[in-house]
């Protein structure tokens, strides 16, 4: 059966906790306002189903791999289903609870919610409308993964999101295998111009769902093409130079949270099957990370303050060279 992947915010995630379940609909009346609470972040779940619809009442909805919402475990085969819909009908914004280890038109407090957009922590989002979940043809592609922070890299033993990443955990590499992670840190920033990012679509290079990257992140090119072209049989290109079809848009909007993990060295990484690059620590890169994370990039290496320690894992192409390789 096909895999979907969703990001559930959890109950502890909104001030006030979200609305029950009552009568197949949300406890209440609209106007219903959900607020984030400072520092909330999704999990990403991986449901197995066999059709692309999440519905209420399904007996073939259940989680690929255990996951923890709000400190209680669900092994994988756990069922997973919807509960309620809210709807802002000026936006078309819509949210649908979740309920793990039941089926059809359970009642009470909710597991938690996925979003039609990313939201964004300490806003308040407002809906007018309540309906059941059940056979309204809600698709789980209509519910945004793409989301920078859920990214999942490769590690021992599966794949784990980068910001559940931290000093010291190993992280697979394909020049040296698995490698222990030495800084990691994030950003977040208003979602336009140059800080816009990069949604690469799944199947696109190897992905096994859309990631959204920086502008300037790269990633890895290669095969006959690259070596007619380039003399060289793989090269990293930027993000923003594979915008050239449907497989690459930028997305602006909202906020986004890039998130940096460095190695001693720059490396090449497996997200989400995609191969791309570690942070390469340069001048420019520092001027970008913020004070506070460049003096602490600094104190781990602090050669990086009169030269650049860092050699790239592979040529960097430039746009027209990415533009020969895409043609």
């Amino acid at each position: 059966m096909p895999n979907y992947y969703l990001y559930v915010y959890s109950p502890s995630d909104f001030v006030g906790g979200l609305p029950n379940e009552q009568g197949a609909a949300a406890a209440g009346s609209p106007t219903f306002s959900l607020t984030l609470v400072s520092g909330a972040t999704p999990t990403l779940i991986e449901v197995s189903d066999g059709d692309n619809n999440f519905d209420e009442v399904a007996n073939n909805q259940t989680l690929v791999d255990a996951v923890n919402i709000d400190g209680t475990s669900y092994a994988a085969g756990t069922s997973v289903v919807s509960a309620y819909d809210l709807i802002n009908t000026s936006t078309g914004h819509q949210v649908t609870s979740v309920h793990f280890n039941l089926s059809g038109y359970s009642q009470g407090a909710v597991h938690g919610l996925i979003s039609t957009v990313p939201m964004v922590a300490g806003q308040t989002y407002t809906f007018n409308v309540e309906r059941t979940s059940h056979q309204q043809t809600n698709e789980y592609d209509e519910f945004v993964a793409c989301f920078t922070t859920g990214t999942r890299l490769k590690v021992p033993g599966g794949r784990r999101a980068i910001e559940e990443l931290q000093v010291g955990d190993r992280v697979w590499t394909l020049d040296d295998g698995f490698q222990r992670v030495r800084w990691i840190g994030s950003q977040t920033v208003e979602a336009s111009g140059a800080l816009a990012p990069v949604c690469l679509k799944k199947g696109f290079l190897g992905l096994k769902r859309d990631i959204l990257l920086s502008q300037q992140h790269r990633v890895m090119m290669g095969g006959p093409q690259a070596m007619l072209h380039l003399g060289v049989d793989q090269a990293l290109s930027a993000a923003i130079h594979l915008c050239a079809g449907d497989s690459a848009v930028v997305q602006p909007g909202g906020t986004v949270t890039y998130w940096h993990v460095m190695f001693d060295q720059h490396q090449i990484v497996d997200a989400e099957g995609l191969l791309t690059e570690s942070l390469l620590v340069n001048g420019m890169s520092l001027d970008g990370l913020g004070r506070d994370s460049r003096d602490e990039i600094l104190q781990l290496f602090p050669d990086l303050a009169s030269s650049e320690l860092f050699q790239p894992a592979r040529p960097l192409l430039r746009r027209h060279e990415t533009a020969a390789l895409l043609n």
